[in-house]
C-alpha cells in the first residue's frame, strides 16, 4: 500500500467529521423529542388518574374551586354530602378524553337540573374548551325547563342559542314555534340580555301564524281555538281571539267576564290613591326639619307604581267596538290616568258624533294657571286638587278639554252652538283687527289671518273668508278662486273682464317671462344659486301663464286659448323645453289640430335622431277627430291605406305605454262586449298594432279569475266558492278568502263562510285596504276592514290619529266604501279634528258632500238640506255637488227643496254663462244638472246640443246628452248618441254600462202596455 501525505487525506476528514457531528446532533434531538414526550404522556396519566381518585388535585386549584363553590351555590339542602360530591365528579367528567364518559356526565347533570346550576355556572368562569360548551348548553336547557326526554331536535336547536347571531337566533324562534313549543321560545328569548334584542325575537316568534292558517283550512277549529288562546299570545293572538269571538257572536260574553277584573282594578286604583293622599297629608303634617335617617330612608323607598288597569282597557276598547257609547264612557271615566280618562272620552265622544257633549267639556285656555288641569294635577293622583282650584264645575271633572280659537270654533260648529261660534270667531276678529290698527290700518300677511280665512271657509264662510285672506296676483290666490267657482272674483283681481284686459295681462306676463330668461342666461356664468333661483321664479311664471290660459280654453275661449299657447311656444321652447309637450297636449284638448301639427313637426325636424315627433303624440290617446286629421296630412305620402293607419299608429298610441302594452291593454278591456262594436274595435286594433287573435288569450291565473267570477255571476256560488279558495290556497291572496267567504254564504255553507272569514281575516293588511279591487261589491267582506282595524284600534291604541288615518283611506273612492254612510260622516269630523291641531285644515271643502251624503244616507233629510244650502252658497254652479245630491232627494220624496235647489243652481249658471256664453265646460255642466235632478230637461237637451257642437271630441259632453235624452223617454236617440260617446272612448267601461241600462229601458217600455196615460 503506498503511504499517503497527511495534506492529502485532510481535506477528507473534515467531510468525515462533520458527518458525524450531523449524526450525532440529529441522535441526540430524537432521544429528547423521545423522553419529552414520555415525560407529557405519563403527566396527563396521571393526571387523569388523579382525577378519578379525586386526591391529588392541586392545592391552590382546590381551594379556588372551593371558595367559588362556597361563594356561588345556592344550591338546595338535597345536593349536599354523597350528592354533591357526585355532582362535582359529573362535573369534572365534562372534560375527560373518553367521549362516551363526557356524554353520559352531561346526561347525568341534565337529569340532576336546578339544583346543578352553580356547580355549572362555576365551569363557565374558571372552565375552559368542550366542558365550558356543555356547561353553557346545560344551563340553557335547564333554565327554559327541558327534560332529557324532550324531543332531539328541539334540544339540538336550543343549544348554543346565546353564542349566535341574531339572525340565526330569529330563526330558531320561528322553528320552535313551527314545532308548537312557543313557550319554550318565550323562555329562550327571555335569557337574552338586550332589551331591543329581546323585542325583535319576541316579534319574530309572533309572526308565525302558519299553524293557525293550516288549523282552519283542515277545519280543525280546536287547534286553532288553542292557538288564539294561547297564554304566551302577544297582542295579534288578543286580537283576533277577540275578533274570533266577534263573529261567533260570543263577545257580550267575553264583556261580562271582563268587568268583574275591571271592578277589582278600580277598586285597587282608589285605594292606591287614597294611599297617595295620605301620604300627602302627612308630609304636610310633619315637621319641616327631619333626620339625615328619615331623609335617607324616604329616599331608598321604592314607590309603588301606579296601576296600570290592562283589563279595564281592554274592556272599554270592545265596548268601543261594539258602539257602546255611553258604557264605554262609564267605564273611561274610572281611569286612574287622568291624561289617559280625558283623551279616551273625548275619543269615544268624537266616535260617536257627540259634539256637544264634547263642546260640554271644553275649558277655557285663558283661566289662570293653577286652574290647568295639568298644572293643578301635575302627578295625576286623583281628582281631589284639582277640586281645590275653586271653579263651579271642578274643571268639568277632570275631562276638561283646553281648547282656544279655531279648534273651540270648530267643536262649536259641530256641536250646533251657533252662538258660542259667533263669540269665538268674533274675538279671533278682534285679534286680527287691533294687530292691523297697530299697522296703521295695513291688513299684514300675516299666519293668523290665513288660518282663520281658511276657517272661515271650512265653516262655509268664503265671502267672509277673503277678508282675511291676502289675495295677490299669484297661484294660490288663482287656486283658490278657481277651486270655489268665484269667478266674478278672479277676474277682478287679475283684470281679465276684457279682450283688452287680456291682452295687457297676458304681454305684460310674456315681458316678465322674458327677462327673467335673460337674467338666468346671464347669472349662469357669474353665480350658479342665483341663476338657479332665477330659474325657479321662471318656471313659476309659465306655469302661472299655462293655468290662466287653460281657464280661458275651459270657458271657451278657443281662439284667445291657442293664440297664447302659441306664442308661449315659439318665445320661449329655447329657454324652456318643457313647453313644449304639455303646449301639444293643450292644443289638441281645444281642437286646434293644425298647430299641434305645426309645432309637432318643428320639433321633430329640430331633433330627428330622437324621432321626436312620436315621442310628442305617443302619449295623447285615441281620438277620432286627430285621427282623421293625421290622416288628411298623411294622404300625400302613403297611398295605401293600411301602411298610412300604421304610420299614424306610431303618433297614436294606447292610453296606456308600457313594456308590457298588451297585459295592460287585456285589463283596460276587460268586461268590454267587442261584438257591439266590432268596427270601433277593429279600428283601435288596428291603429294601436295588436294582434288581435293573440290579445283575446288570457294567461292561466286570469282564466282562473274568469271563470270563478262568471260562475258567481250565473249563481253558482258553491262551484265558485271553490274556486276562490283554491286561488287563495295557491296565491296567499286575502282577496280570495274574501271571495270566497261571500260565495259561500250565498251559497248557504256557513262554516265554510266562517273559515273562509277567519282566513281573510289572518290574511288581511289594513294598510292595503285602499288596495282591494273594486269590482266586487259584496258588501260582507267590505265591512270587516274596517272591523278589524277598528277592533285593533280600540285594544292597541288610543289616539285619534291612527284612527282617522285609516278610516279615511279606506273611504277616498265611494266604489271602496267599507264602512257605513254615518261612519263616513264621523271620519270627516275626525279627520277635521285631527287638522284643528294644526291649526291648518288643507282640503277642508272635500269633506262638506260626505257630511251631505251621510245625513241622506241615514234619513237625515233636513240636516242634509241645511247642509246643501250652506254649501251652494259656498262653491256655486257645482254640477258634481248636484250629481251627488239631487238622485237622493228625489227618492226621498223630497221634490220643493230639489226645486228650490236647483234653481238656486240655475241662477249659478246663467251668471257663469252670460259672462261666456260659448263655454263647453260650464254649458255640459248645466246639462248634466239638469239630467240628474230631472228638471228644465228640453232646455237643456239644446244647451247640450251647443257643448257637443264646440267640442265634439269630448265623450263625456255625449254622454251628458245620452242621459238627457234618456231622462226624455227618448230611448232610441239615448242608445245613439251614447254608441258616439263609446266611438270616442271604448276603453271606458261606464259607457257600457250607460248603454245597456238604455237598451233595457228601451225593451222594459216596448214590453209595457199602451194605456194612452202621459205619465
Amino acid at each position: 500500500m503506498p503511504a499517503v501525505s497527511w495534506m492529502a487525506i485532510k481535506p477528507m476528514y473534515e467531510v468525515l467529521k462533520f458527518h458525524e457531528f450531523k449524526k450525532s446532533l440529529s441522535r441526540a434531538i430524537l432521544a429528547t423529542a423521545v423522553w419529552l414526550g414520555i415525560a407529557f404522556l405519563v403527566l396527563a396519566v396521571c393526571e387523569n388518574c388523579l382525577a378519578f381518585q379525586q386526591n391529588d388535585v392541586p392545592q391552590k386549584a382546590a381551594q379556588q374551586q372551593g371558595e367559588a363553590e362556597q361563594e356561588n351555590s345556592n344550591a338546595p339542602a338535597s345536593l349536599d354530602g354523597e350528592s354533591l360530591k357526585l355532582a362535582q365528579g359529573y362535573v369534572r367528567k365534562l372534560s375527560d378524553p373518553d367521549y362516551a364518559i363526557r356524554q353520559r356526565a352531561t346526561r347525568a347533570l341534565w337529569e340532576i337540573g336546578e339544583p346543578a346550576i352553580p356547580l355549572l355556572e362555576n365551569v363557565l368562569e374558571i372552565g375552559r374548551g368542550e366542558s365550558k360548551v356543555r356547561a353553557s348548553d346545560l344551563l340553557i336547557l335547564i333554565r327554559i325547563g327541558l327534560r332529557p326526554d324532550v324531543d332531539a331536535q328541539v334540544a339540538s336547536i336550543v343549544s348554543g342559542f346565546l353564542e349566535r347571531e341574531q339572525s340565526v337566533q330569529i330563526r330558531v324562534v320561528q322553528k320552535l314555534c313551527s314545532l308548537n313549543q312557543r313557550k319554550v321560545a318565550m323562555k329562550l328569548i327571555q335569557l337574552v340580555e338586550s332589551k331591543s334584542e329581546r323585542d325583535t325575537l319576541f316579534d319574530s316568534c309572533f309572526r308565525t301564524v302558519v299553524d293557525a292558517e293550516e288549523a282552519l283550512r283542515l277545519g280543525d277549529f280546536d287547534k286553532f281555538e288553542r292557538w288564539i288562546s294561547d297564554s304566551a299570545a302577544n297582542q295579534h293572538n288578543q286580537l283576533f281571539y277577540f275578533y274570533y269571538l266577534w263573529t261567533e257572536g260570543t263577545l257580550d260574553q267575553e264583556i261580562e267576564r271582563l268587568k268583574p277584573l275591571a271592578a277589582k282594578e278600580i277598586e285597587a286604583a282608589r285605594l292606591y290613591a287614597e294611599k297617595l293622599e295620605q301620604k300627602s297629608s302627612d308630609s304636610k303634617q310633619a315637621k319641616p326639619k327631619q333626620s339625615g335617617g328619615g331623609k335617607a330612608a324616604q329616599k331608598n323607598a321604592k314607590p309603588e307604581p301606579p296601576p296600570r288597569q290592562r283589563e279595564l282597557r281592554k274592556l272599554i276598547g270592545l265596548l268601543r267596538f261594539l258602539e257602546r257609547s255611553d258604557e264605554a264612557i262609564a267605564f273611561a271615566d274610572k281611569l286612574f290616568d287622568k291624561d289617559d280618562r280625558r283623551k279616551l272620552t273625548h275619543t269615544i265622544l268624537m266616535e260617536n258624533g257627540r259634539w256637544k257633549d264634547l263642546a260640554d267639556l271644553i275649558v277655557d285656555a285663558t283661566l289662570p294657571k293653577a286652574a290647568n288641569p295639568k298644572a293643578a294635577n301635575p302627578k295625576g293622583a286623583g281628582g281631589k286638587d284639582a277640586k281645590k282650584v275653586g271653579r263651579p264645575e271642578d274643571l268639568k271633572n277632570g275631562l276638561g278639554f283646553i281648547a282656544e280659537g279655531y279648534r273651540r270654533a270648530v267643536i262649536q260648529f259641530y256641536a250646533g252652538a251657533d252662538e258660542d261660534l259667533e263669540k269665538t270667531i268674533a274675538a279671533i276678529e278682534k285679534k286680527i283687527s287691533e294687530g292691523a290698527r297697530k299697522k296703521k290700518g295695513k291688513l299684514d300677511p300675516h299666519p293668523v289671518n290665513s288660518t282663520h280665512a281658511t276657517l272661515l271657509q271650512y265653516l262655509l264662510q268664503f265671502d267672509r273668508s277673503l277678508k282675511y285672506q291676502t289675495l295677490k296676483r299669484d297661484s294660490s290666490t288663482f287656486d283658490l278662486l278657481v277651486a270655489n267657482n268665484r269667478y266674478e272674483k278672479l277676474f277682478e283681481v287679475f283684470k281679465l273682464k276684457s279682450f283688452e284686459d287680456r291682452e295687457l295681462y297676458f304681454n305684460r306676463r310674456l315681458l316678465n317671462i322674458q327677462s327673467l330668461c335673460q337674467m338666468t342666461n346671464r347669472m349662469r356664468v357669474e353665480s350658479v344659486n342665483r341663476s338657479n333661483e332665477l330659474a325657479q321664479q321662471r318656471d313659476d311664471a309659465i306655469n302661472m301663464y299655462m293655468k290662466v290660459v287653460s281657464l280661458l280654453a275651459s270657458l271657451g275661449l278657443d281662439e284667445e286659448a291657442e293664440y297664447y299657447y302659441r306664442r308661449l311656444y315659439f318665445e320661449f321652447s329655447d329657454d324652456a323645453a318643457y313647453v313644449i309637450r304639455p303646449t301639444i297636449v293643450a292644443l289638441r284638448n281645444i281642437g286646434a289640430y293644425e298647430s299641434m301639427w305645426e309645432i309637432a313637426k318643428l320639433e321633430a325636424e329640430r331633433s330627428p335622431q330622437i324621432s321626436l315627433l312620436n315621442q310628442l303624440l305617443g302619449e295623447l290617446g285615441y281620438d277620432p277627430m286627430l285621427l282623421e286629421f293625421l290622416d288628411s296630412q298623411l294622404q300625400s305620402r302613403y297611398k295605401n291605406p293600411i301602411e298610412r293607419y300604421r304610420r299614424v299608429a306610431k303618433l297614436i298610441k294606447s292610453p296606456t305605454v308600457s313594456h308590457d302594452e298588451t297585459e295592460q291593454l287585456w285589463e283596460l278591456l276587460e268586461g268590454i262586449d267587442a261584438g257591439k262594436n266590432p268596427e270601433a274595435m277593429n279600428l283601435l286594433f288596428l291603429i294601436w298594432d295588436v294582434d288581435k287573435n293573440m290579445f283575446f288569450q288570457p294567461k292561466a291565473r286570469e282564466e282562473d279569475w274568469l271563470v270563478a267570477k262568471q260562475l258567481l255571476a250565473q249563481g253558482d256560488f258553491l262551484l265558485a266558492a271553490q274556486k276562490f279558495e283554491a286561488i287563495a290556497l295557491i296565491e296567499g291572496d286575502a282577496v280570495g278568502y274574501a271571495k270566497a267567504w261571500y260565495a259561500y254564504d250565498r251559497a248557504g255553507e256557513s262554516q265554510k263562510a266562517k273559515t273562509m272569514r277567519l282566513l281573510f281575516a289572518l290574511k288581511f293588511d289594513p294598510d292595503e285596504a285602499y288596495d282591494y279591487p273594486d269590482e266586487f261589491n259584496g258588501m260582507h267582506w267590505q265591512a270587516l276592514p274596517f272591523d278589524a282595524y277598528r277592533l285593533h284600534d280600540c285594544l292597541v291604541e288610543d289616539t285619534i290619529e291612527e284612527n282617522c288615518y285609516y278610516i279615511w283611506r279606506m273611504t277616498q273612492d265611494d266604489k271602496k266604501k267599507v264602512i257605513p254612510p254615518k261612519q263616513a260622516m264621523v271620519r270627516c269630523q275626525l279627520l277635521r279634528f285631527n287638522y284643528i291641531e294644526s291649526p291648518y285644515m288643507e282640503g277642508s271643502e272635500s269633506d262638506h258632500p260626505n257630511f251631505i251624503g251621510g245625513c241622506l244616507a241615514t234619513d237625515d233629510t233636513r240636516q242634509a238640506v241645511d247642509w246643501f244650502r250652506k254649501l251652494a252658497d259656498y262653491r256655486p254652479a257645482d254640477s258634481g255637488l248636484v250629481e251627488n245630491v239631487f238622485p237622493a232627494l228625489n227618492k226621498n220624496g223630497g221634490r220643493e227643496i230639489v226645486d228650490e235647489m236647483f234653481e238656486k243652481v240655475s241662477n249659478d249658471f246663467f251668471d257663469i254663462l252670460k259672462r261666456f256664453p260659448d263655454s263647453s265646460l260650464f254649458l255640459n255642466n248645466y246639462a248634466w244638472a239638469c239630467a240628474c235632478s230631472e228638471r228644465n230637461v228640453q232646455n237643456a237637451i239644446a244647451i247640450s246640443k251647443r257643448a257637443v257642437a264646440a267640442r265634439p271630441g269630448r265623450a263625456g259632453y255625449w254622454d251628458t246628452l245620452a242621459e238627457l235624452y234618456f231622462v226624455d223617454k227618448q230611448y232610441d236617440l239615448a242608445i245613439e248618441t251614447i254608441r258616439k260617446a263609446i266611438v270616442l272612448n271604448p276603453m271606458r267601461e261606464y259607457y257600457q254600462e250607460q248603454l245597456a241600462k238604455f237598451e233595457k229601458a228601451k225593451a222594459s217600455a216596448m214590453s209595457e202596455p199602451d194605456t194612452g196615460v202621459q205619465q
